[in-house]
């Protein structure tokens, strides 16, 4: 029991010195380059946040309509009993998807090939993420009857509208065997968008039935649509070992989410170097400081604390900057990820009332326009409506966490100082 009171003593003291520190801040000599530390985590933890969240966004403009809209979670290719599945995969979306690829266009014309996909009538209401990645542009979603659904960018370049028929193109065999080509005409419900330019611009979704008069009944499939894609892997796993052939997202695109990911890994490294300039000013703040306290942290160890306890002191102060820093880092990332495409546009506001300046100045001096607009990220020039941004929980965690730990070994390092001089040297000297 008296171990217990000793020791919660001791801590006791720890943290009461660590937040007298803080509060009361150092002296005038430290107190601006603290200032700077401490802003430096938040800057540091601020743009780390940024750069993540914009670069998944940007990164689920790609990823999020392939395995929402194309690839789908998970993929069957037996004849499945459905209790059995829903057993070994709960809370799943099951439905059969007929995939083919077709020539659209006119027999005498330019034609183009399509991925036509065979949908149940409710996909909508039975699979969100389809939903939430299709943005209906024109028209409705409607898959009934002879209606199908046209990608964006594809109904653009064929010059199509919604009521508007669009054919599709087939190799039949004839009596005696000679391969010609049918027409079959569908009319266009609605024209969709997702974001990504090769689904805009080839996609098209029709009923099961009308697939499959186009196509060969072998190309139909189990699609599963998780509520969590991050077990696409596991849950597919788990269905081979019951024997059926089954496939996971990552299985069709595993060279794109492998360049995805170290793409990633090394902008993260990056950036992340900030974090190694910022411990090193830590270590050299907290070193004067440490030396402006040697008189005070002297006379402690004098009256019987331990060194290691008052090195804990400044670990503790340390971890507290660093989670401070981190917090209101973590809030100005935030909000620069959410304000991204209103800073674009200062910048761009900026820059080009610069160039009108300078093109003010060359005509009235008789000159021509030197400088043209400047427009960052034009729908002409990239296929986004916007800067995209997704906050990710455990990467902000993670990097708190990273800029927490740099802070407390950055003080923790700073005090090994205090081993250069005894109790009795530093007390004569003061």
């Amino acid at each position: 029991m008296n171990k217990i009171k000793s020791l919660s003593h001791r801590w006791r003291w720890i943290f009461l010195l660590s937040g007298i520190y803080i509060s009361r801040g150092q002296r005038k000599k430290t107190r601006f380059s603290s200032l700077l530390s401490w802003l430096g985590i938040a800057v540091s933890v601020a743009t780390l946040v940024a750069v993540l969240a914009v670069m998944n966004g940007f990164q689920g403009l790609t990823i999020d309509p392939i395995i929402e809209v194309s690839s789908f979670h998970i993929r069957v290719y037996d004849d499945i009993d459905e209790d059995i599945v829903r057993e070994i995969v709960p809370h799943s979306s099951i439905f059969p998807v007929v995939e083919t690829r077709l020539l659209v266009g006119e027999e005498t014309g330019d034609v183009l090939f399509a991925e036509v996909r065979g949908l149940p009538d409710n996909i909508m209401e039975i699979d969100k993420g389809f939903a939430t990645q299709l943005e209906i542009n024109d028209g409705k979603f409607a898959l009934d009857g002879n209606s199908v659904v046209v990608g964006k960018e594809l109904a653009f370049s064929m010059g199509l509208l919604p009521g508007d028929e669009i054919t599709f193109i087939t190799m039949v065999p004839n009596k005696i065997g000679i391969i010609s080509p049918v027409s079959s005409s569908y009319r266009i419900a609605g024209l969709f968008r997702t974001g990504n330019y090769a689904i805009d611009n080839s996609f098209v979704f029709m009923s099961i039935d009308n697939a499959l008069n186009l196509s060969d009944a072998e190309e139909v499939f189990t699609a599963i649509k998780l509520i969590d894609s991050s077990y696409s892997e596991h849950y597919a796993d788990l269905l081979r070992r019951k024997g059926y052939d089954a496939h996971s997202f990552s299985d069709y695109n595993r060279a794109l989410f492998s360049a995805l990911r170290m793409e990633k890994t090394f902008l993260v490294l990056l950036v992340g170097f900030i974090f190694l300039v910022i411990g090193l000013n830590l270590i050299h703040s907290f070193r004067r400081s440490i030396f402006e306290r040697r008189g005070e942290l002297a006379l402690l160890m004098a009256i019987g604390a331990r060194e290691r306890d008052v090195r804990f002191v400044f670990l503790l102060e340390g971890l507290i900057i660093g989670v401070l820093g981190s917090f209101v880092g973590v809030l100005w990332g935030y909000f620069l990820s959410l304000n991204m495409g209103v800073i674009f546009e200062l910048v761009e506001l900026s820059v080009n009332t610069v160039f009108e300046f300078f093109n003010w100045i060359a005509e009235i001096t008789g000159g021509n326009r030197v400088f043209s607009k400047v427009s960052i990220f034009s729908p002409t020039s990239f296929y986004i409506s916007g800067i995209p941004y997704k906050v990710k929980t455990l990467e902000v965690f993670f990097v708190v966490l990273y800029a927490s730990f740099v802070s407390g070994y950055a003080a923790f390092s700073a005090s090994n100082i205090m081993k250069k001089n005894t109790v009795t040297e530093v007390l004569r000297n003061e």
